[in-house]
């Protein structure tokens, strides 16, 4: 893989060896996909941290270390093992092999905690984890810095876009669709120049359009999307599932997992 220079101020990532026998090589989607499905659960985090807020929506954000070693310790048992979204895509698209209980663990918004909590008890448990960034707010108080995303990448964390400034997609297409462009282009070119990676995959801020937005908004976002060399994107529950399908790569379903939530609950939204 490597970046040409079109000499307009244009680049362009080139894949000179890779495919469905790569599992980390960038996705390439068949031009006409066959519709099949897979049952992989993607559950959705915020923050892992000891320090939980006192408001309801602190409270539901943030699960404990405790916690999240315990729901760990349970999908060891269970059989689960990670995958990540360039193999989801490989089942998807090529008939790639799956392990046995397959799982990604996602992470929204980039927080600092993600480093001190999440990262080194994902490790522990031999599992990885994707991590969506807000790239505006990279090196903020509260926020990942790019040397702790480096290292988290390093040892086989995922990343992908969450935008520059976690925007409300659908309202924004509104007001300007060229500023949309620009927060799906440019978080996704901070990345690829941080990480030296083809970045293909992306989070809606809050779920929108998904959560609200028109059908014609959502067409329109998905398009963007395509244009800019994204593969594949998950919403924010409401919407919720577990079996992802390649008829639709950009509404790929979560299971969010709320701190105010039992052990028990985390057990009973796994398949």
């Amino acid at each position: 893989m490597c970046i040409r220079d079109r000499g307009n101020g244009q680049k362009d990532w080139l894949v000179l060896d890779g495919g469905p026998a790569d599992l980390e090589a960038p996705i390439l989607p068949p031009l006409q996909p066959m519709i099949k499905t897979v049952q992989v659960p993607i559950l959705m985090y915020h923050h892992i941290s000891d320090v939980v807020p006192p408001t309801a929506l602190g409270e539901s954000l943030t699960v404990t270390p405790t916690m999240f070693s315990k729901q760990l310790a349970y999908l060891k048992r269970q059989g689960y093992s990670s995958i990540t979204f360039n193999q989801l895509f490989d089942a998807l698209y090529y008939g790639g092999p799956l392990p046995r209980q397959p799982i990604i663990l996602t992470f929204d918004d980039g927080y600092d905690d993600a480093y001190g909590f999440a990262f080194p008890i994902l490790k522990a448990y031999g599992f990885s984890g994707t991590f969506y960034i807000i790239t505006g707010k990279v090196g903020w108080a509260a926020y990942l810095n790019w040397k702790q995303i480096r290292s988290m990448f390093a040892e086989g964390m995922q990343f992908g876009s969450h935008t520059i400034n976690h925007v409300d997609l659908g309202n924004l297409l509104l007001y300007s669709q060229a500023i949309v462009q620009q927060e799906l282009q440019k978080s996704q070119e901070a990345l690829q120049q941080h990480l030296g990676v083809v970045m293909q995959q992306f989070c809606y801020p809050a779920g929108e359009p998904f959560q609200h937005g028109t059908l014609a908004a959502r067409q329109q976002i998905v398009a963007l999307l395509l244009a800019d060399g994204y593969v594949g994107a998950t919403t924010d529950p409401g919407m919720t599932g577990t079996v992802q399908s390649s008829g639709a790569p950009f509404v790929l379903l979560r299971v969010r997992v709320d701190g105010r939530s039992s052990f028990q609950d985390f057990t009973y939204s796994l398949p």
